[in-house]
């Protein structure tokens, strides 16, 4: 390591170093293997860091199932903090999640009715620019476009139209 404690690019470790892996949730068996290979292969030690509202492996399934050790304190945000809130509603939840119009303090509501509420508020010229509808699939943006271009224009086809964002 250099003199901040920090490896550089191709910097070979020696047995007795330690390598921190953080967001461990996302290792599965082919990254495993990479981790073998550049560390426990040269006798480093591994510490993985990781809490069970992460994302799982990217095309491969987690090899972590349990845990050693838990911490339950958040640490990051203090126990007011909006983002905290936020993050705990979305796991906690099967609704979506809506910011509060003109909140500075980030608070949020629950609906079980945004797709309505949407599609209501696009039809109003004065805020079209400020309303964004997130999914999580191409199929969903599919679906919630040929609404959206139906109530707004009168007609559901994907062409575009005169003044279209595209992001």
């Amino acid at each position: 390591p250099n003199e901040q404690g920090q490896f550089e690019k191709g910097e070979p470790l020696n047995e007795g170093d330690v390598v921190i892996v953080d967001e461990a949730s996302m290792v599965g068996k082919d990254m495993m293997k990479d981790i073998q290979k550049q560390i426990l292969d040269k006798k480093a030690k591994i510490i993985f860091i990781g809490d069970s509202f992460q994302l799982p492996p990217v095309q491969d399934k987690p090899i972590f199932d349990t845990s050693d050790f838990e911490l339950t304190t958040v640490h990051r945000q203090g126990l007011d903090s909006p983002v905290l809130s936020l993050a705990t509603a979305i796991r906690m939840t099967e609704s979506i999640i809506i910011p509060n119009e003109n909140s500075e303090d980030g608070s949020f509501k629950l609906s079980n009715n945004a797709l309505n509420e949407y599609l209501n508020d696009i039809k109003n010229p004065d805020i079209i620019d400020d309303i964004m509808y997130v999914v999580d699939t191409n199929p969903r943006r599919v679906q919630i476009n040929q609404a959206a271009r139906e109530v707004r224009y009168g007609d559901s086809t994907l062409r575009l139209k005169q003044n279209d964002k595209v992001v």
